[in-house]
This record gives C-alpha cells, sequence and structure tokens, in this order.
C-alpha cells in the first residue's frame, strides 16, 4: 500500500465498512468488501488567536500575513488527494514574503544592536533554507509528502516556539530601544 492510502474493512457488527486510515482520518462506507481507499489529506489551519501579540505591530501584521497564507498553503495540499493547480504561486508567495518577513527582522536587530542577532538571524537562515529546499524537492519530483509534514506538522510547531521565544526577546528589545515601528 502506498502512502497516502487507507486500507477498508469490513464490519458485520455495523454493516458498514469502516476505514483504517494513514493519516487521521475515519471514513465510513457502505461497501462490505476490503479495498483500498485514497486518504485526503487533514488540513491543520493554525488559529490566528494563539498568536502571542508582540509590542511591535508590524511585526504581529507580518505574523498574522504569514499564517493566512500557510493556512492557504495547507487547504491546498488536503484538496481531495491532489494539491489545488495554485500550489506553485502559493509557495513562491511564501518564500517571497518569508524572505523579506526575515530580512525586515534581521535589519532591525542590526539597527539596534539587538545582542542575539547572530542566533536570531541563524535561525532565519536555517529555515527559510529548509523551505527553500522543500519547494525545490516538490518541484522537482511533484511529491507532496514532505511538504504536507511541514506544512501541517514542523512549521506550525517551529513558528509558536519561535514567536515564543526569539520573536518575543526580540521585540521587547526592539520596543525598549525605540522600536522599529517605522517600515
Amino acid at each position: 500500500m502506498q502512502a497516502g492510502q487507507a486500507l477498508a474493512k469490513n464490519d458485520k457488527n455495523q454493516g458498514v465498512r469502516d476505514v483504517i486510515p494513514a493519516r487521521c482520518i475515519t471514513i465510513r462506507l457502505p461497501d462490505p468488501s476490503w479495498r483500498t481507499v485514497v486518504n485526503q489529506t487533514p488540513v491543520k489551519a493554525m488559529d490566528p488567536e494563539r498568536i502571542p501579540e508582540l509590542p511591535v505591530t508590524r511585526m504581529n501584521s507580518t505574523h498574522h500575513d504569514e499564517v493566512a497564507l500557510v493556512n492557504r498553503i495547507a487547504r491546498c495540499l488536503g484538496e481531495a488527494g491532489a494539491p489545488c493547480d495554485e500550489l506553485d504561486s502559493l509557495l513562491t508567495e511564501w518564500v517571497t514574503h518569508t524572505e523579506a518577513h526575515f530580512g525586515r527582522e534581521n535589519r532591525w536587530m542590526q539597527t539596534y544592536g539587538f545582542p542575539a542577532y547572530p542566533i536570531h538571524a541563524g535561525e532565519h537562515e536555517r529555515v527559510l533554507g529548509h523551505l527553500r529546499d522543500l519547494c525545490a524537492r516538490w518541484r522537482d519530483s511533484g511529491d507532496t509528502s514532505e511538504l504536507v509534514r511541514f506544512v501541517n506538522e514542523e512549521w506550525p510547531r517551529w513558528f509558536e516556539q519561535h514567536l515564543a521565544g526569539m520573536d518575543t526577546v526580540t521585540a521587547q528589545f526592539l520596543a525598549q530601544a525605540g522600536g522599529p515601528d517605522l517600515e
């Protein structure tokens, strides 16, 4: 059985077939025979209300924009076993947005002399490089499995931790230093 598929089994007690999911969903079908069913990728949208408010307004709006974009990508990847037609342009938009987002924060950290700049900027470089690599591998292979895992699991976990740690400390420092709400 290939990734993204689930095995259906006969359930004589209920008279329906349950699908044992390869991911996170259960489908009930009326056919009592064994068969393979293509499993849809679950959409795991991030809740914009969970984004912590930072003392730098521009950082907050950028984070909200990024979550909205990643949620659009998650929905695109979750469509009926195949990505939507806009996936390539959405990924290009995400890379472009992330380059601008990280570039702006890096400039602010340098301009205001943030002591942990090398650590924070290094994390930006690592994540942006990984995002670019994932997009390139998808474009080469057409396989969305790495993108699905990154968008639904890895990126949300990283994003929440990054905001709660590095971005919170950076925003507090920038606000105390006179803030960068100029851009």
